[in-house]
C-alpha cells in the first residue's frame, strides 16, 4: 500500500485509461463484472464513472506496470481496433447521457469515416463491429 507522502500516487484521477486499478471484489460484483457491450477498451469506463457519481476517488500508482493481455496487433486491423474503440464510446454515451448523445457520436465518426474515404473503417462502425473474447 502506498504511504500518504508518496509521490508516485495520483489523486483525484476521474478515468485511469490503461493504469493499475485495485478494486475491491463486492465493487466489481455489485456492478454484475465489465460488460461485454463497450468491446476491448471501455469496459472499465462504466465502472469509474459509477464510482464518481458514487463520490468514491479513485488512486492511481503511476510507476506500478502490470502486463495487460489484449489481442496481438497482427490479429486486429486498425479498422477493427478504431472501429472497437469508437462503437464501445457510442455505448457508453447511449447509456449514461441518453441514446441521440450515444447514436450522434457514432453518426458523427461513422459520417467522419466515410467522407475521408475510410470506407474500412466506415464499414465496421456500421457494422457494429467490435473485438470480442480477447
Amino acid at each position: 500500500m502506498p504511504k500518504p507522502g508518496d509521490s508516485t500516487l495520483v489523486k483525484g484521477t476521474e478515468y485511469p485509461f490503461d493504469q493499475p486499478v485495485l478494486l475491491p471484489k463486492l465493487a466489481l460484483v455489485s456492478m454484475n463484472y465489465l460488460p461485454d457491450k463497450y468491446g476491448q477498451y471501455y469496459g472499465d469506463l462504466e465502472l469509474f464513472y459509477k464510482m464518481r457519481e458514487a463520490g468514491k476517488r479513485i488512486h492511481v500508482l503511476q510507476d506500478l506496470s502490470l502486463p495487460r493481455e489484449r489481442a496481438p496487433l497482427e490479429m486486429i486491423s486498425p479498422e477493427m481496433d478504431e472501429a472497437d474503440r469508437m462503437n464501445g464510446l457510442s455505448a457508453f454515451y447511449s447509456k449514461n447521457y441518453g441514446f441521440m448523445a450515444g447514436f450522434g457520436f457514432w453518426l458523427a465518426q461513422t459520417a467522419k469515416a466515410f467522407f475521408s474515404f475510410r470506407l474500412g473503417l466506415a464499414g465496421k462502425l456500421l457494422g457494429g463491429s467490435k473485438v470480442d473474447g480477447l
